[in-house]
């Protein structure tokens, strides 16, 4: 049995108090901690109270937690968490707290517990594992401090200091990450999913302000940016759309409500401000997110208010191409029981491309801003409330010309092409891709472009807490709108223009049960709602050289008007409508079968319906319309069931292996095109399915100074939604030659691995690392009359990486120096099942560098993206009319400086 020594310390002169002589100590503070193990219940409880929590790694490292839940006070909090365990806890000071047994801390009231020399227990703060076997016998017989034999589990948080020796000894590690993947509160490390997290520190570091500024550090998640009105398509493992499909695959929720079933890029396009966390989630979620998780997650979590802190926080940010954003965050306490948070932004810029013929930019202005509040009368129950609503003002879109296939030929075609109709741009006045200094460029286009968006969401959240149980209801809204105007022909010639507008709506709810038993079974399950809509339209017009001609473009398609009309008119008009109203339970066991085997499975059963819409009128300039029609049909109520069964082994408390089955689908849908009616085409296209097989390893070394998570894959997936055609035979009733419709058809497969790691090179040099392979194949695939077998998924990249070095250094005593550098590599995509040059997108590789100083309340950053001045791009655009060629979507090399000021008092 270990002997313990009581000993009095000169620097615990209060370590005989019993509780904390602190109002803060005082303060009931919501707390929902899940029954685990209590050296991980212990760092949760000292970040949600901003403690220090010291404690004996033999006194705790075997020890569970039934949990704790609800409005606590501090020392509540503390003797829920040890109830059964056989541990008190003493103060030493109002931040810091000693865990040990009852037995020790009556043999001497009102000191610490030493532990006796000799005693083996590993040197540093939290998280640390106890040391066995040699090493143990080895360090058995070293004089050894009290600081030594101990673990911390501390708040890392602005404004919690440890006592002066122990702020003098404690060992730097990694922050320990804590994630909801689940619908419950683990660490990442214990979660048997492929997850990347990011945290508010590095939401700030990286200047996150929207999806595509984290993108690329997250292996094996690519995107295509089809411009501000269409926005992003994610690829995540190599999964895409494909080439059909009306609905998702990849799902996207804000703070637990789902949103974008219809159209991901809506919700994305939103700017991202107050984030705390956002959390990735790699591989089919179907069972706890539902569907259109097929390749993954993307779970975005606000900052929540709190009835304690009065805080300000205020962001300036100048940068290049007089680019301007400001942003404050606030939280206000009313009293013991309500507490608001209010945010909001203002950003602008003059853009990086110069449209030189009709003298608008790439510019924006936007603006917009956030309302919460947090409710709690009593102390079992909470209530959030959130509102928040945005304007986006775009000119034109950072898309410049590019030539794919040789750089001095094509020039010299089209800069001919530009001269016959009576243009020359040799002399440098437009700028193609690869050749745009700095990443900013000019065109020509007689169409003042622009893009104008509107984001609106609304959420709401009621917890109740009970012994046994938590009872949520949660809810949402999101409403989304924009509209773009476009140059179709991308020339300062009257040619083409396009007119697009949609809007979407999206409303969801559940209800969730949470169990938090003492024994080894606990479990989640609940209900949810989803209804979904979306409208898109189009409207193609011509110009004066369409319809009169020109001295160097001849009057084309449209004869019989002659030069009786020279405005715009519509050629093309389409509508667009799409829905769906999804009804499901669910349900997911966590079952500890031994202290290191563990068991989570569920299941979801969803009944969706879904419709589609098209009206089309063609050739509506010659008041001669060949058909037109209205076609809505419902594929019908059809149930679709997920599954995910993962077992997980801990080899030590720090290293852990699951295997994972689990699976997804994406809703079918109905034809309604004229094909249906006249070319035979299905009426219903069924759900595409995945079922995913994965192998994971994560776990951390040298005293937590080192972290890593690998995870392996295969996801087979079939009845693929893709778009084909078939020969129009009564061109009469039709302008096409072909009719183009959906159906399922052939399988594919997708290997991978995924790696991420970080580590502390010392206490001031952080290194971060991640990369990510995929190799998918279409097994086979017909589309227009043609079978594709063995070939490449289009529209994703193989490769992605990324490296971060984060030096860290005090300047002066109350000054920290920070200097980081960033890499990012995006390997080849090619866009379409045969690779050739007009849809082959090349790898590149990106450096950004920062550096900056840190007070208390303040930092001042210097930042430089793309410091290699790397030319690429992550779509290229080739229009039915390329009169300037390829139109290639790319990111502005950007400079410029941050300051951050915050303040918090009670």
């Amino acid at each position: 049995m270990r002997t313990l020594v009581a000993s009095a310390v000169a620097c615990f002169t209060l370590a005989g108090l019993s509780h904390a002589d602190s109002a803060e100590a005082a303060i009931r503070k919501q707390i929902s901690i899940q029954p685990q193990d209590l050296a991980t219940a212990l760092n949760s409880l000292a970040r949600a109270r901003e403690l220090y929590v010291i404690y004996a790694d033999e006194d705790v490292i075997a020890q569970r937690t039934r949990g704790v839940f609800g409005q606590l006070t501090q020392d509540e909090a503390l003797k829920e968490l040890l109830g059964g365990t056989g541990l008190t806890y003493r103060y030493i000071d109002e931040k810091t707290v000693t865990i040990l047994p009852v037995t020790a801390a009556k043999l001497a009231p009102g000191a610490p517990v030493i532990a006796a020399p000799g005693a083996t227990y590993t040197t540093g703060g939290q998280g640390s594992s106890a040391v066995g076997g040699d090493q143990t016998a080895a360090r058995a017989s070293e004089p050894r401090s009290f600081w030594s034999r101990i673990r911390l589990a501390q708040a890392g948080v602005q404004g919690a200091k440890p006592t002066a020796d122990l702020r003098e000894t404690q060992t730097e590690q990694l922050e320990e990450v804590v994630v909801t993947a689940q619908k419950r509160e683990q660490r990442l490390m214990d979660v048997p999913i492929s997850i990347s997290a990011l945290g508010s520190e590095e939401i700030e570091a990286l200047r996150v302000q929207g999806f595509e500024d984290f993108a690329m550090t997250v292996p094996n998640m690519t995107f295509t940016n089809f411009g501000r009105y269409y926005g992003s398509d994610i690829s995540l493992r190599g999964l895409t759309t494909f080439t059909g499909g009306l609905f998702q695959s990849t799902s996207v929720t804000v703070d637990e409500a789902g949103y974008g079933a219809t159209d991901t890029a809506s919700i994305l396009s939103a700017r991202f401000l107050d984030i705390q966390r956002i959390e990735v989630l790699r591989g089919p979620q179907g069972t706890l997110s539902g569907r259109n998780s097929m390749g993954g997650s993307i779970n975005i979590i606000t900052v929540k208010p709190n009835t304690e802190t009065t805080e300000l926080t205020g962001t300036v940010d100048i940068g290049r191409f007089d680019t301007r954003l400001f942003k404050l965050a606030g939280n206000l306490p009313l009293g013991d029981t309500v507490g608001l948070r209010a945010s909001l932004y203002k950003e602008d810029s003059e853009g990086a491309i110069k449209n030189v013929a009709a003298g608008n930019s790439s510019s924006s202005d936007n603006f917009g801003g956030s309302l919460a509040m947090r409710w709690t009368p009593t102390e079992r129950f909470t209530m959030d409330l959130s509102f928040g609503k945005e304007k986006q003002d775009y000119g034109m879109n950072n898309f410049i010309g590019v030539d794919l296939f040789n750089t001095a030929f094509g020039r010299q075609f089209y800069n001919a092409r530009f001269a016959e109709w009576g243009g020359n741009y040799a002399d440098g006045s437009i700028d193609f891709i690869d050749r745009v200094g700095g990443n900013g460029g000019r065109v020509r286009r007689d169409t003042p472009e622009s893009v104008f968006i509107e984001n609106q969401i609304a959420s709401a959240r009621l917890t109740y807490t009970m012994d046994k149980h938590t009872v949520s209801l949660l809810g949402g809204q999101h409403e989304y709108s924009a509209h773009q105007t476009f140059d179709y022909d991308r020339s300062e010639y009257a040619l083409y223009r396009n007119y697009s507008a949609k809007s979407q709506r999206g409303t969801t709810a559940e209800l969730r049960v949470t169990s938090s038993y003492d024994g080894p079974v606990n479990w989640v399950g609940g209900v949810s709602y989803l209804e979904e809509k979306r409208r898109s339209g189009l409207s193609d017009e011509a110009g004066v050289w369409i319809q009169q001609g020109s001295p160097f473009f001849p009057p084309y398609v449209i004869p019989t008007l002659g030069t009786q009309n020279a405005g715009w008119r519509p050629v093309y008009v389409d509508d667009f409508r799409r829905g769906i109203e999804s009804r499901s339970a669910y349900g997911n066991v966590f079952w500890d079968i031994t202290d290191s085997w563990h068991l989570s499975a569920g299941s979801r059963v969803t009944r969706d319906e879904t419709s589609f819409s098209q009206e089309t009128a063609w050739d509506a300039i010659t008041f001669q319309p060949r058909l037109t029609g209205n076609f809505e049909t419902y594929s019908g109520a059809k149930e679709q069931f997920s599954h995910r069964l993962a077992l997980t082994h801990d080899f030590t408390a720090e290293t852990k292996a699951y295997v994972q089955w689990s699976t997804g689908y994406r809703p079918g849908y109905a034809n309604t095109n004229p094909p249906v009616l006249y070319a035979g085409a299905p009426k219903v296209v069924d759900p595409e399915r995945v079922v995913n097989y994965e192998i994971g390893l994560k776990g951390s070394l040298f005293d937590r100074r080192a972290s890593y998570a690998l995870a392996v894959f295969q996801m087979d997936y079939d009845k693929l939604q893709v778009s084909t055609q078939v020969p129009n035979l009564n061109p009469q009733n039709w302008l096409d030659d072909f009719f183009y419709f959906d159906i399922n058809s052939g399988a594919a497969t997708i290997k991978g691995v995924e790696f991420e790691s970080s580590v502390l090179v010392t206490d001031h040099l952080e290194l971060r690392g991640a990369a990510g392979y995929n190799d998918g194949k279409i097994e086979r695939v017909t589309l227009g009359g043609v079978t594709y077998r063995d070939v490449d998924i289009p529209g994703r990249r193989k490769f992605t990486a990324n490296a971060s070095g984060i030096y860290t250094r005090p300047v002066t005593s109350s000054l920290q120096g920070q200097l980081r550098v960033d890499y990012n590599y995006q390997g080849e995509r090619v866009d379409a099942l045969r690779p050739v040059a007009d849809n082959l997108n090349p790898s590149f590789k990106t450096v950004n560098l920062s550096a900056g100083v840190f007070a208390d309340q303040w930092s001042l950053t210097a930042y430089f993206e793309n410091v290699l001045d790397e030319v690429y791009w992550h779509d290229v655009f080739v229009g039915n009319y390329p009169y300037r060629g390829a139109q290639a979507a790319f990111d502005p090399r950007m400079y410029g400086v941050r300051f951050v000021y915050h303040f918090a008092g009670k």
